[in-house]
């Protein structure tokens, strides 16, 4: 992926990001979802995790600074993700690495709080972080 074309380039190597694609704010998995990241904040910010929201029209980066059509296009050919218009639960959550690679998957459900950790927390970067 091209590093000027990719909105997720600026934080490769500064933090583990996780892209959750949802129809709308709505979808009742993105609501309890977004619950499941807030009550965990302090977590999420010592596993240096930001959060990009992805909608069919409109998405937002970690800071909630809408992001560009042509970035939401990127971020959905870059996970193969395509909203289906049949289907109005359209819901995934992506975990990207520090390194930028995809390291968790989930569709159609929310991301497991525990699962998340553990995979951060088993990957090696990450325990050199403990380490210090």
């Amino acid at each position: 992926m091209d590093k000027k074309t990719d909105v997720l380039a600026q934080y490769q190597w500064k933090n583990r990001i996780v892209v959750i694609f949802s129809e709308n704010k709505e979808n009742d998995i993105f609501k309890k979802q977004i619950q499941l990241f807030l009550e965990n904040k302090e977590e999420l910010k010592e596993r240096d995790l930001v959060i990009f929201q992805v909608f069919k029209n409109e998405g937002r980066n970690p800071n909630q600074k809408i992001i560009s059509n042509s970035d939401i296009e990127l971020l959905q050919k870059r996970f193969d993700f395509h909203f289906d218009t049949e289907n109005k639960n359209n819901f995934a959550v992506f975990l990207v690495g520090k390194d930028g690679g995809t390291k968790l998957k989930t569709e159609n459900k929310t991301l497991n709080i525990e699962n998340l950790f553990g995979v951060i927390d088993a990957m090696p970067m990450r325990q050199s972080e403990i380490k210090r």
